[in-house]
């Protein structure tokens, strides 16, 4: 085998082993193509041993001529490519080859004796970043190429011979952070780097708000914290909410090499947006003015209606609320915080509740004896349920309007009835896997207390119901689903009840009375006191569900936001300015707040009236 052959052979075994990321398609035959050429010096003799590099993608292949200056490569792959030719005490050359498919591309390559010299008149630079255009200047005693990697940069030539100058042309920088390029020229086995420095246009990629509070008696005010891509010295900053006169002008607090600013303003409400014009500089002397949105909060969903009833799904992923004044039932994704589904009611309701048991929807009305029952995916009506006086029922106020219902998972339930101009409410049980038969406990009127119920919650799992007394009585009862049995139950606080509130995770209620809010576990026999705190029917509170703190709940009360903490029998932070929230709800995985605020009045003949239903991340909270 002679040297030709085997240069062959290796350029073959080489090209199948380590060029497969150039193939096209994994199924297709890939193009390519043949170099070869001879080399010769000024005289025209031959010159043997001339290494040959050609570029390969990523890699390079390498050959060598051979005793008649000939070489030949084969299996090219199809494209423009870069050889490269040198020995020592030759000038080297470098050129861009085009290989075609199935055609022999030929060169005739003519080395000169001397050495490869190769200079820029700079090899460094800083650019801003708006769009640059510069030259330098090139000094070669051979031919040479320009190698460049990176898109944002252009030059004018890729291919030269001897002295030249080569133009740059930079796009604008527009990302986050300063860029790095590099050009390579190549004469022979001689290489120049140019490094390109492209700085970035200075700008704020994160607004946070941060609500104000108050803490050990200390007031911190609302602030907004603003992250930067690169250093800043901030100039000035102007508010546009004219309604709110803030400390002025605002004072500025720097962190993270001045990539963070943070100043104070008073006048955050959760749910609102807030508007700025920024003043700033960057370190390179560049001037900006930017405006900016500060929202008081991540997503608000705007809702037709007055909020009425609200419950949440099973798994936790879907908050359902209903509506007066429209009329409407909504199902909204806490996982994109979303409106799902949206049905529109016959009449002003008065209550629902979701059997999981048979995937079924229970919307009642007000002063409607009847319950219509809805298919929970398709919102289809598939029955309605008329009520019929039960027992001795007066005959002019029988006791047949749905007042509350809630079911257990397996398709029983309890409902409690009331009379159309009477005060009497009595409960009883419903069965959906009976045809919803409507029966008499057998514990109803076991006691005074147990007769009367006005609201009815479910527990985490829906295997537990909770009946509680009208509001003159502190007592509770506990449904059990596994013995179909009655528990009765007396806070140890002799203070009117306003609500219970389950926890979503486990058998815990908040109960919330007047001037007491508890932790009660009715089924570890467990009630545990914060402290004396007044309490009204437009208070809210619910548990944080954060994981480091499970004793620990919201309380709402008039435009304050209070933490309290359990474990040490005291509330930690207040959040001023909750301005007309009427209702708040923590999600399961304690990462958001959700503030529910009520517009307008509901009254006869107007329309003038929304539900806000507000996201607010945990993280707009310090320490929380």
């Amino acid at each position: 085998m002679n040297l030709k052959s085997f240069h062959l052979l290796i350029g073959l075994v080489w090209l199948l082993a380590s060029c497969q990321k150039e193939t096209e398609q994994p199924n297709k035959e890939p193009e390519k193509g043949f170099l070869n050429g001879v080399i010769v010096n000024q005289f025209g003799q031959a010159i043997p041993d001339v290494k040959i590099d050609m570029e390969m993608g990523n890699s390079t292949f390498t050959t060598s001529s051979n005793a008649n200056g000939e070489f030949e490569i084969a299996g090219i792959f199809v494209g423009t490519r870069s050889v490269s030719f040198s020995k020592d005490a030759f000038l080297g050359q470098t050129l861009k080859v085009s290989i075609e498919k199935d055609k022999i591309t030929r060169l005739e390559i003519n080395l000169l004796s001397g050495k490869n010299y190769l200079s820029v008149s700079d090899s460094s630079f800083l650019k801003q970043y708006t769009p640059q255009e510069w030259s330098i200047s090139i000094q070669s005693n051979s031919s040479w190429i320009v190698e460049n990697t990176s898109a944002w940069i252009k030059v004018d030539k890729i291919e030269g011979k001897g002295n030249a100058e080569i133009k740059f042309n930079l796009e604008s920088n527009d990302t986050r952070d300063k860029r790095i390029g590099k050009v390579t020229l190549v004469s022979g086995d001689v290489k120049k780097e140019i490094l390109i420095e492209q700085i970035p246009k200075a700008f704020i990629f994160k607004v946070l708000p941060v609500l104000g509070y108050m803490d050990e008696k200390v007031l911190n005010p609302d602030s907004v914290r603003l992250e930067f891509n690169t250093p800043v010295k901030i100039k000035s900053i102007q508010h546009k909410f004219f309604l709110c006169h803030p400390n002025f002008p605002f004072q500025f607090f720097y962190k993270e090499e001045n990539k963070q600013v943070t100043f104070e303003y008073s006048c955050g409400d959760p749910g609102q947006s807030y508007g700025f014009t920024i003043n700033f500089e960057d370190y390179h002397g560049n001037s900006y003015e930017e405006n900016f949105e500060v929202d008081f909060f991540e997503k608000k969903i705007i809702l037709e209606g007055y909020l009425h009833r609200k419950t949440f799904d099973k798994d936790g992923t879907s908050l359902w609320i209903q509506t007066l004044g429209q009329d409407l039932l909504y199902r909204i994704s806490l996982n994109d915080f979303s409106i799902k589904s949206r049905l529109e009611l016959p009449h002003a309701p008065q209550g629902f509740a979701i059997n999981n048991a048979t995937s079924e929807i229970y919307v009642y009305y007000v002063e409607r004896s009847f319950v219509d029952v809805f298919d929970k995916n398709n919102f289809s009506l598939k029955r309605k349920i008329q009520m019929t006086p039960i027992l001795t029922d007066h005959p002019e106020f029988p006791v047949i309007y749905p007042y509350n219902l809630e079911f257990l998972n397996s398709g029983k339930g309890v409902i409690s009835l009331g009379a159309k101009g009477s005060s009497a409410v009595r409960w009883y049980v419903i069965d959906s896997k009976k045809n919803d038969e409507i029966t008499v406990h057998p514990q109803y009127g076991e006691n005074f207390t147990l007769t009367m119920v006005d609201f009815i919650h479910h527990n985490f799992d829906h295997s537990k119901l909770y009946l509680m007394s009208p509001n003159q009585f502190t007592s509770y009862a506990v449904y059990e689903q596994e013995t179909d049995r009655i528990t009765m139950n007396k806070s140890k606080y002799l203070f009117r009840p306003i609500r219970i509130v389950p926890n979503r995770n486990d058998n815990s209620f908040i109960f919330l009375q007047n001037f007491v809010q508890s932790i009660v576990d009715p089924i570890a026999g467990s009630e545990t006191r914060k402290f004396d705190i007044q309490a009204l029917n437009d208070n809210s509170s619910d548990f944080t569900y954060n994981p480091d703190k499970p004793l620990s709940t919201y309380y709402y009360l008039l435009k304050y936001l209070m933490f309290f903490d359990y474990s040490t029998g005291e509330f930690r932070e207040m959040f001023m300015r909750f301005n007309d929230i009427s209702e708040i709800v923590s999600s399961k995985d304690g990462k958001n707040l959700f503030l529910i605020r009520k517009n307008g009045t509901l009254s006869p003949g107007t329309n003038h009236y929304s539900t806000e239903l507000i996201r607010v991340p945990t993280s707009y909270f310090p320490k929380w």
